[in-house]
C-alpha cells in the first residue's frame, strides 16, 4: 500500500470544506461558485491523461477510466471543483465590492460560451503533449494562454485578476507547508516525479504547484463573469 493512501483525499476534501464555507458566506456569488465548479471541474481529471505519465502518481480511492485512458481519480474531480468555485467566489466578491456590475442571468447563449474558455485550455494543452512538452508545462502554457486570451479584451479585470492569481498562490503554498506536509510528511517524494519538476523547491513543495494554484485563480476566479458579460461590451466590472 502506498505512503499516505488518504492524503491527496483529505486535501481535497479541506478544500471542499473551505468552498462549503465560502458559499455560505457568500450568498451573492453562490451562482458564480456553483457553475464555475461545475463547468471547470472536468478538467482537473482530463488533465491527468497527461500528468500521471510523467509528473506524478497520487494514490486515489476511486479510479477513473474508460477504456485505456485513466483520468485519475475522484480526488481529481473534488479537488477541481472546489478550486475553481473558491476561485469564482473570491473574484466575485473583490470585484463586486469595488463597483463591478452585477452578471446577468445564465442564458442559452451564455451556455455555449461558457464551454469555449476550458475548450481553448485542453485543446492547448493536449497540443503541447502533442508537441513534446512535459505534461506540467504543457498544463501551465494552456492555462496561460487560455487565461490571456480571455482577458485581451477592452475593460478586462487584469489588475483584480493578477493580484488574486497571486494571493491565492501563496495561499496554497501556504496550505502546503502548514497543513499537507506535516499531516502527510513525505508525500512529495512519495508521488510527485522529481526528476520531472523543474527542480525548485519551495518549503519542500515544488514550484510548479505554486505556479498551478496562481495560474488556476487566473482563469476560474473571472471565468464565469467572461462567459455572462463579455468585456467588449457596455458590461465593465471596473478596474
Amino acid at each position: 500500500m502506498p505512503a499516505h493512501p488518504y492524503a491527496y483525499l483529505t486535501g481535497s476534501l479541506l478544500w471542499l470544506a473551505v468552498w462549503a464555507a465560502l458559499f455560505a458566506a457568500l450568498k451573492p456569488h453562490r451562482r458564480a461558485m456553483i457553475w464555475t465548479s461545475l463547468c471547470l471541474a472536468p478538467t482537473a481529471p482530463l488533465s491527468e491523461i497527461g500528468c500521471l505519465r510523467d509528473y506524478w502518481h497520487p494514490p486515489f480511492i476511486l479510479e477513473l477510466r474508460w477504456g485505456g485512458w485513466h483520468f485519475g481519480g475522484v480526488e481529481d474531480y473534488i479537488l477541481g471543483f472546489a478550486l475553481s468555485g473558491i476561485c469564482a467566489g473570491v473574484f466575485e466578491g473583490w470585484v463586486v465590492r469595488r463597483g463591478a456590475a452585477r452578471l446577468p442571468p445564465v442564458r442559452w447563449r451564455s451556455i455555449g460560451r461558457l464551454a469555449v474558455w476550458p475548450g481553448l485550455g485542453l485543446l492547448g494543452f493536449m497540443g503541447g503533449l502533442a508537441l513534446g512538452l512535459r505534461s506540467i508545462d504543457s498544463l501551465l502554457g494552456a492555462i496561460l494562454l487560455a487565461s490571456g486570451a480571455m482577458l485581451a479584451r477592452r475593460r478586462a479585470p487584469w489588475a483584480p485578476a493578477l493580484g488574486l492569481s497571486v494571493l491565492f498562490a501563496l495561499a496554497y503554498q501556504l496550505f502546503y507547508v502548514g497543513v499537507f506536509l506535516p499531516w502527510f510528511p513525505g508525500s512529495i517524494e512519495a508521488f510527485w516525479n522529481l526528476e520531472n519538476t523543474w527542480g525548485i523547491q519551495w518549503g519542500g513543495v515544488p514550484l510548479e504547484e505554486t505556479i498551478w494554484a496562481g495560474l488556476t485563480m487566473l482563469f476560474a476566479g473571472p471565468y464565469f463573469r467572461a462567459a455572462l458579460a463579455p468585456w467588449g461590451g457596455g458590461e465593465g466590472i471596473g478596474h
